[in-house]
């Protein structure tokens, strides 16, 4: 089905699933080591509701980026199947960037109305929606004006490669420079497609923007 987004594991196979389905969920937890960071969670969630579950008391769901994590995420899941870390991220910008920075609402995208093709932003969280709604809009223009590169250092307990957290910290820095007139502030990503470099043993991060 074109709605089965998000990516189911049983204890055999992976299959895609509707993300708005209840289901049992894996996380991972990078303050243990081993298979200790991996937690099954009896609980039925959707998947954006177990991924905020597991970044609130853990890190974030489940990956299984090897053989050694997919034995391990795979012996965690129940037979009707368990939500783990993979989804389908096929939107993208207008000018066909992929859309990564945005946090989606909880629950969202869900083509609730089989048509919902088109993005729009509620209190800095996106949804889909029908292309054909009448809402208010912003542009994107050409920028002429000086470009300059600033290094930041910042220390949180937060994962501050996290969308929202990444959001929250832009806010910050526009407002700071809010009083120098149309000023347009962005991160500059690293070739991993990462924002911040953690310094080794050292809460600190620090990234370009």
């Amino acid at each position: 089905m074109a709605k089965e987004s998000c990516a189911v594991t049983n204890p055999t196979c992976w299959f895609d699933y509707l993300c708005t389905g209840l289901l049992t969920f894996i996380c991972f937890d990078e303050s243990y080591t081993g298979t200790s960071s991996y937690i099954f969670i009896n609980m039925q969630l959707t998947w954006s509701d177990a991924q905020s579950y597991c970044r609130q008391y853990h890190t974030d769901l489940a990956s299984a980026r090897n053989s050694s994590e997919h034995s391990i995420v795979k012996s965690l899941s129940v037979s009707r199947g368990s939500w783990f870390g993979l989804f389908r991220d096929s939107w993208k910008w207008s000018d066909q960037t992929n859309f990564t920075s945005i946090p989606w609402i909880p629950g969202q995208p869900d083509n609730a109305l089989q048509q919902e093709n088109c993005v729009l932003l509620i209190n800095g969280q996106a949804g889909d929606d029908l292309c054909s709604k009448i809402l208010p809009f912003f542009c994107e223009s050409v920028i002429t004006g000086k470009k300059q590169i600033a290094r930041l250092k910042i220390k949180s307990n937060q994962d501050v490669d996290d969308p929202g957290v990444k959001v929250a910290i832009l806010d910050k820095i526009r407002q700071m420079f809010s009083n120098q007139g149309n000023i347009t502030v962005r991160w500059r990503q690293q070739s991993d497609g990462l924002v911040f470099k953690k310094i080794q043993g050292n809460p600190t991060a620090t990234t370009f923007c």
